[in-house]
């Protein structure tokens, strides 16, 4: 099993977790709630700055799957008792 440090968890949450869920369920690193709630909006934020870049005519991956991932995301800040 590979060793995964807090700090990429939740600045880099898409290279260690593979949904919000994921982050939510943590059985790898065990985040605290505190953590957790930065790592979802780290990943949010991630977002949203693609959709800057689309905005702005620069290459993008924005797609249905972030709007999808986005969503995800918002429900699982919800779960942790996050108002957005």
């Amino acid at each position: 099993m590979v060793q995964v440090d807090i700090d990429t968890a939740i600045f880099n949450p898409a290279s260690v977790f593979k949904s919000p869920e994921e982050i939510l369920q943590d059985a790898k690193i065990h985040l605290t709630k505190e953590e957790k709630i930065r790592a979802l909006e780290t990943w949010r934020y991630d977002i949203q700055l693609r959709r800057i870049a689309e905005a702005e005519n620069m290459h993008s991956t924005h797609d249905q799957k972030d709007v999808d991932l986005e969503i995800a995301i918002l429900h699982a800040l919800d779960s942790l008792g996050v108002v957005h």
